[in-house]
């Protein structure tokens, strides 16, 4: 599941919380956003594990370019799915 929040004062500020089971995942360029989304879900799931700083998170990949801009991805993944069942992951891409 995916959660997203945004400012209500200034939508450029929001926050993106990945979740598989009880981890999640954060971007965001609003701390306090995150803050105040894992209060919530805390208060209606109970505790989360969180696992910042990573790049790779439940099978997704993720890196920031220079322009700040975030890139999330399944390559490493499909990859080894692909060298598992036998196809040539490089024919995919």
């Amino acid at each position: 599941m995916t959660f997203v929040k945004v400012s209500p004062t200034d939508p450029a500020r929001r926050c993106v919380v990945s979740t598989h089971v009880d981890d999640f995942r954060v971007l965001n360029n609003a701390s306090e956003l995150t803050d105040s989304l894992i209060t919530v879900l805390e208060a209606r799931f109970g505790k989360l594990t969180t696992h910042d700083p990573s790049t790779t998170f439940a099978g997704i990949e993720f890196s920031q370019l220079l322009t700040g801009e975030v890139v999330a991805t399944q390559a490493q993944y499909i990859s080894r799915v692909a060298d598992t069942i036998g196809v040539c992951s490089s024919t995919i891409w």
